[in-house]
């Protein structure tokens, strides 16, 4: 992403200088300005929210202040319909830096369960052999088999939620209803669950096999959780990211004949 954003930036800049070589035609010089200006902008938001981390916030930030520097310069007589735009790109800015702390918690929760649902597998793996090798019921068996899908799923549904565009409800929906049940399957299968029909186990070395898997899953549910705090922020970021790059499309459209017709 970032080497398109360079290579973008870079074509622009090559606009501009011809342009400035133009001094018959100084709206052309703004024109590019203006449109190197919010294209960086629009890719700092993306980097920002993909990367998920303070560097990006801070070019972020960077590219607010260059398109806040050329705001005054856009006569209102003339550019009626530009004015408007790079308003709102600053408004857009200035609520997707509000939701800073939401894209950075979000971005790492997501990448913490991801990491950690490989192994999550691995151990409800282990679970479900030892569980086997009990000659537990077909509904313990069951439940075993549940805990090694509900990992994956776990991975799964952090990392669609936390990808570019991805807000829609059902992964949210997941995140809170898995490792509820995940954390039921488990102690069912511990202690016994009537209502499931697991019969639970007093198999000295599964019960601790057991206990040692709830203790690792609270940080993958607490991570979860996390996630789920910060929906209306993490929303909110991927809506003004979107606005920015609507704007920008905008602008090219508008302006970029400018650019190209510089010194003619």
């Amino acid at each position: 992403m970032r080497t398109a954003t360079f290579s973008f930036a870079l074509l622009l800049l090559l606009l501009c200088a011809h342009a400035e070589a133009a001094p018959k035609n100084p709206e052309a010089v703004l024109s590019c300005q203006v449109l190197v200006a919010v294209k960086g902008l629009a890719l700092a938001a993306v980097d920002a929210i993909e990367a998920g981390d303070a560097q990006g916030f801070e070019q972020l930030k960077d590219k607010s202040a260059n398109v806040t520097s050329l705001a005054p310069q856009v006569d209102k007589a003339q550019w009626v319909e530009i004015l408007p735009l790079l308003v709102d790109a600053q408004k857009a800015a200035k609520t997707l830096q509000e939701k800073r702390e939401a894209v950075i918690k979000t971005k790492t929760a997501a990448a913490f369960i991801r990491e950690r649902s490989d192994e999550l597998l691995e151990e409800t793996q282990a679970l479900a052999v030892a569980v086997m090798s009990e000659n537990r019921s077909a509904s313990d068996v069951h439940a075993a088999a549940s805990l090694m899908f509900l990992s994956q799923r776990l991975g799964r549904s952090a990392s669609d939620y936390a990808a570019l565009n991805q807000k829609g409800a059902d992964g949210i929906f997941l995140l809170k209803k898995d490792p509820q049940v995940f954390s039921e399957l488990l102690l069912g299968l511990r202690d016994g669950n009537a209502a499931l029909r697991i019969k639970g186990t007093k198999v000295s070395t599964t019960r601790e096999h057991i206990n040692q898997l709830e203790r690792a899953f609270v940080v993958t549910r607490t991570s979860a959780e996390v996630l789920r705090s910060h929906t209306e922020g993490w929303v909110g970021a991927l809506d003004n990211k979107a606005r920015l790059l609507s704007i920008h499309r905008t602008l090219e459209r508008k302006l970029e004949p400018f650019c190209w017709s510089a010194g003619t």
